[in-house]
This record gives structure tokens, C-alpha cells and sequence, in this order.
């Protein structure tokens, strides 16, 4: 999402387009999200989509944290 249209409840919508597209693109897969750690509304936002945290990595070049989410297929 454009950083300005953070923080104005647009998260909803987006996350509905895009398992909309993804889940009829690919509706027998296993679909994965991989957010930022600080972004606490992000993940709040995909949790309530049904995902679930999966695992936490580590970019070693800065030592920044994500969280793996994923969502099995309906």
C-alpha cells in the first residue's frame, strides 16, 4: 500500500482484493504474507484475514525482523 493511504482503514480493503485475486488465481494453494515486524497494524490486519504466524526471520544485513504468516486454501 502507498505509505501516504497507511492508517486510513484502507488495510481491510486491500487485504480482500488481493486473496480475491489470489485465492482465484490459485485457489488450491497455500497462500503467505511476510511483514515488516515493527508493522503491528499489518499484522493485526492479516490476522484477522485468518492468517497465522508461521515463523520469525532475521535480514542479516541489518538484523531487521519479519513474521510469515500463511492461510490454507478454503
Amino acid at each position: 500500500m502507498r505509505p501516504d493511504l497507511t492508517g486510513r482503514a484502507h488495510g481491510r480493503a486491500l487485504v480482500a482484493a488481493v486473496l480475491d485475486y489470489a485465492t482465484g488465481a490459485h485457489p488450491d494453494t497455500t497462500l503467505r504474507v511476510t511483514i515488516a515486524g515493527f508493522n503491528a497494524r499489518a499484522q493485526r490486519v492479516w490476522q484477522s484475514a485468518r492468517f497465522e504466524e508461521q515463523q520469525r526471520l532475521v535480514r542479516a544485513s541489518d538484523d531487521m525482523e519479519f513474521q510469515v504468516m500463511t492461510r490454507p486454501p478454503e
